[in-house]
């Protein structure tokens, strides 16, 4: 047996630690002038645990996170008898709540290095410790199994003898579902989730009644009970469908949906967008399909607590409710995609998914609540009515657009409402029928009042109601191009105000609006009083973005924009190319880099600049004869610069606009030849053989 004989080293370790605590020292170094010390993972393991003499627990749970950034000593310095001392003890202090995090990492960190059958007896004795009539005894251990399931998934699934079975473990956990501390009983089902996907065929053989099991858990008093069966039932759902017969679980889980513990009625929600978006699985909601429409849409009413990331925006539900995101997460406050997953947007998703899936079935459930809802005392139930209408769209379009003419005027009005969410939410609502509205004579006539009010709700300062009518507009600019007719003075003053006066969020939007808007309208903004109006605010929100490194999107939604309008106005674009092209070298700069950094810019920002150069190419040069000179001193130099790039794609782009350089202006490429042509031969290896060839051959006839 391991008797701690040197009691001058324990003073000294406590020391140092208790230093190191007070100065918040590197967790790194603190114990290195002891690392020769035989045994001393055996000492620290006796300074952590609970004994009169170690009464300092910011000292004992430093002891604790060194022994887990050192957890190689056990095995390297350690003698046998003081690695049976070290397996006796850790089990005293994971059963001590303030010790048991850190315990259970360092549990998990060595059976990671040698693997739970190399400690097979402590394991026993471990899992016998679920038996034992200690609730945090029984806690403990269920937190040290689950750590190792999610560590090493199969960690646990060998079978060592009659004590120690993975269908041993699968029944204890069942059974302690039932225990009376509400913290076992929420991890005996954390434990039961983690062998879902491994061993799901091993718990339904071991425990057949675990669906009656958990439809009694279902009800818990615990919200984290509750959370985590909604997540094995899920869990289960995916892997064995034909078990879950109609009337058991589809009740658990649409009761669940109305939970009042967000964190239960989020996890019931992810179960119900699961099987919505997958064919496979339309079976089976299809019998809930009412009870679930109702309680989504109380779910998504907005709440004081929901954060703005649940509202219109760039990154709302509605940017990603026809597609969903491409991953799940079951807890609330997670962000998926940029979004944050809360109750309100996976409603709000789920049921735009079910639209999608049952079309016409979903439309004929919703009319009658949706029209009970929209007047509402309650301005947030009036609200999440109209965001019903709206995310339903893509899926019931057919069916709802006989009804936009009584809709259409609430709409319309709500727009004015003194609520910014529900203006922004109406006005956002309307453009997501912008393609029904063009289609019939009828709702044609809707048009230019929606889109005029829309006009007029870019001139609010609310950031939420200037996105939903930059959604809208947007819409009507992409799905409704023939039918928009409005003063193009009036389209071209609201984007040139909310240029200057929206901010970031806002402002990424309008860049959007404006780009469909210029595509729409091509030529037709090639007048100088618009150019006038929106050119010089471009270049400055452009020149802004050279003073620091522009890794945000709104940048390339920004450069998007200018390449799309100097396609619409062509060569009206001329007194301002020199600044353009300025702007294009500063930002592509001579260090540039493949992944940008301190000397370089990001990739995606050089290949973005090089887009404008494309537009200048095709649409200023061939108007002006002025551009040659302003290609001669400011476009020629950098473009040599860039045949020499390191990264391929980028030196790919380059070789493709100077083929077009030289299409479009042979003169300015002649004195560059040389450096041209040695730049071509050394790199023909490496770049695009199709736009390299390009370049040669529109250089072979200006050569000769």
């Amino acid at each position: 047996m391991w008797i701690p004989v040197h009691t001058d080293l324990i003073s000294n370790i406590v020391a140092r630690l208790r230093e190191g605590v007070r100065h918040t020292a590197g967790s790194a170094d603190i114990l290195d002038e002891f690392k020769d010390e035989p045994d001393l993972a055996t000492y620290l393991v006796h300074i952590a645990c609970p004994l009169p003499e170690n009464h300092e627990v910011a000292v004992r749970l430093a002891t604790g996170y060194q022994l887990k950034s050192n957890v190689d000593l056990v095995y390297h310095s350690t003698s046998p008898a003081g690695i049976q001392y070290i397996q006796k003890t850790i089990l005293v202090i994971v059963a001590e709540p303030v010790m048991r995090p850190v315990a259970t990492q360092i549990i998990t960190a060595l059976l990671q290095e040698s693997g739970p059958l190399a400690w097979r007896d402590w394991m026993r004795r471990l899992v016998s410790m679920l038996d034992n009539s200690n609730p945090e005894l029984q806690e403990a251990t269920l937190m040290v199994l689950f750590a190792l399931y999610v560590s090493n998934p199969n960690s646990l699934d060998a079978t060592v003898d009659d004590q120690w079975t993975p269908q041993l473990l699968m029944h204890k956990y069942a059974v302690l579902t039932g225990h009376s501390s509400l913290n076992v009983r929420a991890l005996a089902l954390a434990c039961l989730s983690t062998r879902i996907p491994v061993g799901i065929s091993l718990i339904l053989e071991t425990v057949p009644n675990i669906f009656r099991i958990l439809s009694c858990v279902a009800v818990d008093c615990s919200p984290d009970v509750r959370r985590n069966t909604c997540q094995v039932l899920m869990k289960l759902f995916t892997h064995f469908p034909r078990d879950l017969m109609p009337g058991s679980v589809g009740e658990v889980m649409v009761q669940s949906l109305k939970d009042d513990d967000e964190g239960v009625a989020l996890a019931a929600c992810n179960f119900w967008y699961m099987l919505v978006k997958l064919p496979r699985y339309t079976a089976y909601t299809r019998p809930f399909l009412l009870s679930i429409i109702h309680a989504l849409l109380d779910r998504m009413t907005y709440r004081e607590s929901t954060s703005d990331t649940s509202v219109i925006g760039v990154q709302s539900p509605l940017f990603v409710s026809e597609h969903g995101p491409t991953t799940i997460r079951q807890e609330t406050g997670r962000t998926i995609d940029g979004l944050l997953w809360d109750i309100r947007v996976c409603s709000t998703v789920t049921l735009g998914r079910m639209a999608v899936t049952y079309g016409n079935e979903v439309s004929d459930m919703l009319l009658v609540p949706l029209k009970t809802k929209m007047y509402q005392h309650n301005w947030l139930v009036r609200e999440s009515a109209i965001l019903a209408w709206g995310i339903v769209s893509t899926g019931c379009m057919s069916t709802i657009a006989p009804h936009l003419q009584a809709i259409t005027p609430y709409l319309l009005q709500a727009c004015g409402d003194p609520q910014p969410l529900i203006r922004s939410t109406s006005c956002w609502t309307l453009g997501r029928y912008a393609q029904a509205f063009a289609q019939t004579n009828e709702n044609r006539l809707f048009l230019a009042p929606i889109i005029n009010r829309c006009l007029v709700l870019f001139f609010n300062t609310d950031e939420r109601v200037q996105q939903g009518a930059c959604s809208t507009f947007t819409r009507f600019c992409i799905n409704a191009r023939e039918s928009t007719i409005v003063p193009l003075d009036l389209v071209v003053r609201v984007m040139s105000y909310s240029l200057q006066h929206y901010n970031r969020q806002s402002l990424r939007a309008a860049y959007c609006t404006l780009y469909h808007f210029a595509q729409s309208s091509g030529t037709l903004l090639s007048e100088e009083t618009y150019v006038d109006q929106l050119v010089p605010v471009l270049m400055r929100r452009w020149a802004a973005y050279i003073t620091f490194e522009p890794e945000d999107p709104e940048f390339i939604e920004l450069v998007k924009v200018i390449t799309m309008v100097i396609g619409a106005i062509g060569p009206l674009f001329l007194p301002y190319m020199g600044d353009a092209l300025r702007l294009c070298f500063d930002m592509i700069g001579v260090n540039v880099v493949p992944t940008g950094g301190e000397n370089g810019r990001p990739l995606y920002v050089l290949h973005s600049v090089l887009d404008v150069l494309f537009s200048i190419v095709w649409n200023v040069w061939p108007m002006s004869q002025r551009a040659m000179l302003d290609a001669d001193e400011l476009v020629m130099p950098g473009l040599v610069t860039c045949l020499n790039h390191p990264d391929q794609t980028f030196q790919r782009s380059s070789y493709a606009l100077l083929g077009d350089l030289v299409v479009v202006a042979p003169s300015v490429v002649h004195p560059y030849l040389s450096d041209i042509m040695s730049s071509l031969m050394i790199h023909f290896e490496l770049g695009s053989v199709e736009d390299v060839l390009r370049a040669q051959s529109s250089l072979r006839g200006h050569v000769q």
